[in-house]
């Protein structure tokens, strides 16, 4: 399998029509401000997600977009999280709750928890991350849905009380080793 492109915008899988390219450049340019700062981020309130880890609007639009459209495909959530000190990562009560139950509430979403490690420091810059926490969609609409799904009240109140900081990538879906049936080339 062979990916182009770079941090731009129109990052796609050769010989794709997945709706990276046009729809989230018009979507991305929208969201920009001719100001000293350059892109503004938007952010949409969910409701269930905690205020302080709403999603980035123009992302999520583009997510919202392709579970709509016919080439909705499986994805992978890349989420680097940093956790409050209450927490007690990784082995404090709080915490415990809010992971031992993530598994479970993502199968019941259509998703799978598929890894989660400890970083141990940042070779090169200085974003400070407590843990990475990879989790599996077969559909975008999946990921979308998160807010419908059994235990959803319950799961973002806890991750509202454990993650203080959080970025999520969304990343290709169907590559090894994710992909439970993609083969290594």
């Amino acid at each position: 399998m062979t990916w182009t492109g770079s941090r731009s915008a129109t990052s796609r899988r050769v010989g794709s029509s997945l709706p990276y390219g046009d729809a989230r450049d018009s979507i991305i340019k929208s969201c920009q401000e001719p100001k000293k700062g350059g892109n503004i981020i938007a952010l949409i309130d969910t409701k269930l997600e905690p205020q302080h880890l709403q999603r980035n609007q123009a992302e999520f639009r583009i997510i919202q977009q392709i579970a709509a459209s016919a080439d909705d495909h499986s994805v992978l959530m890349l989420n680097m999280n940093r956790y409050r000190p209450e927490a007690s990562y990784p082995n404090g009560r709080l915490y415990q709750e809010y992971i031992t139950g993530l598994g479970p509430f993502l199968l019941g979403a259509g998703g799978q928890l598929m890894c989660r490690m400890p970083v141990f420091g940042q070779a090169v810059g200085e974003q400070k991350v407590d843990e990475l926490v990879f989790a599996w969609y077969p559909k975008h609409k999946a990921f979308v849905d998160l807010y419908l799904a059994p235990g959803a009240e319950k799961n973002f109140r806890l991750k509202g009380l454990c993650v203080e900081y959080a970025v999520i990538h969304r990343c290709p879906g169907d590559c090894f080793p994710v992909y439970p049936h993609a083969k290594p080339e």
